[in-house]
C-alpha cells in the first residue's frame, strides 16, 4: 500500500471535508436567506458569495482536530519571485484561452439564459461594497481557499494513497468540476489539471491560487467591463481574437517549461519546502 505518510490526510477524510463544506455552505446559505433582509447588501445574488467565504470552515477545523501541520496539509509553500510571475502569466494565458473554450462549448450546450443571468447578476458590480465582496470570495477565497482544499488537502490525499500522480491530479479535478454548474465541467476540469500539476511539482498552492485568482478576477472584469473597452480582445461576438488565442498558446507553454525548469534542479524550492517537513 503506497500510502503510509504520517500527518497526512487519507481518501476517507478528503470525502469527509468535502461533503461538510457542500453541507455547511449549503446551510449558511440558508440561513443567510432568512436572517438577512433583501434589500441589504447580501440580497439572493450576492449569498453565494457571502457563503462561500465561510464554506472553508469545516476544513480548518477538520485540519485543527486532527492536529495536521496546516502549511504542510494544505501545501503553503512559499515560492519565489520568477515562480510568481511565471504564475501571473500561465494565468493570463490561460483564462483567454479557457474564456475561447468556454464560447466554443456554448455552441453546442448553450447555457441556459436564466442560468446567464442569475451568473451575471451575481458578479454584477454596482457598489464598493459589492466590489469588495465579489473581489473577496471570488478572487481571494476561491484563489487561495479552494486551493488549499482541492489541491492542498483533496489531491495530497489522493497522491498518498494507491493512486499514482496523473491519476491523483485528474480525479481531484474532476471532483473540483462537479462542484461547478454542467455547462462548465469540461473547462473546470482542465484549468483542474493546469492548477494540480503546478501544485504537485511546487509542492504548493500558491502558483495555482494565483492562476485560479487572475482566472476569476479576469471574468469578473468582462462581465463588468463596457463592450468598447474589450474590442481589442473579442473577436466575432463572443470568440477570444485569433492572435490573441496564438500568444495565449505559445505564453503557456513557455510559462510551464520554465516553470517545470525551476522544479527540476537539485536544488529546486520543491526540495527545499520537502525538507521542511
Amino acid at each position: 500500500m503506497k500510502f503510509e505518510k504520517p500527518g497526512m490526510p487519507r481518501p476517507i477524510e478528503a470525502g469527509i471535508v468535502l461533503l461538510l463544506t457542500l453541507g455547511f455552505a449549503f446551510i449558511i446559505t440558508l440561513i443567510s436567506q432568512r436572517l438577512i433582509p433583501p434589500d441589504t447588501l447580501f440580497t439572493h445574488s450576492k449569498l453565494f458569495h457571502f457563503s462561500e467565504i465561510l464554506a472553508f470552515v469545516p476544513l480548518f477545523i477538520y485540519v485543527g482536530i486532527r492536529r495536521f501541520s496546516l502549511r504542510k496539509v494544505l501545501r503553503i509553500q512559499p515560492i519565489t519571485g520568477s515562480t510568481t510571475l511565471l504564475s501571473i502569466i500561465i494565468g493570463l494565458c490561460a483564462t483567454l484561452l479557457l474564456a475561447e473554450l468556454d464560447s466554443l462549448i456554448n455552441l453546442v450546450f448553450p447555457l441556459p439564459a436564466e442560468i446567464e443571468k442569475a451568473i451575471e447578476t451575481m458578479m454584477r458590480i454596482s457598489t464598493t461594497g459589492e466590489f469588495l465582496l465579489v473581489l473577496t470570495s471570488g478572487v481571494v477565497v476561491a484563489g487561495l481557499c479552494e486551493e488549499m482544499l482541492f489541491r492542498g488537502f483533496v489531491q495530497q490525499a489522493a497522491e498518498n494513497s494507491r493512486t499514482d500522480v496523473t491519476t491523483a491530479i485528474l480525479l481531484t479535478s474532476v471532483i473540483f468540476a462537479l462542484f461547478h454548474i454542467p455547462w462548465w465541467y469540461l473547462q473546470t476540469t482542465v484549468i483542474g489539471i493546469i492548477l494540480g500539476v503546478m501544485a504537485w511539482k511546487s509542492n504548493s498552492i500558491l502558483p495555482g491560487a494565483i492562476v485560479h485568482g487572475i482566472n476569476n478576477g479576469l471574468n469578473m472584469i468582462f462581465i463588468n467591463a463596457d463592450e468598447h473597452y474589450l474590442k481589442w480582445i473579442i473577436w466575432h461576438e463572443n470568440h477570444i481574437h485569433p492572435v490573441l488565442l496564438l500568444a495565449a498558446a505559445v505564453g503557456i507553454y513557455w510559462g510551464f517549461k520554465e516553470f517545470y525548469k525551476i522544479y527540476a534542479a537539485p536544488n529546486s524550492p520543491q526540495q527545499t519546502n520537502n525538507s521542511t517537513y
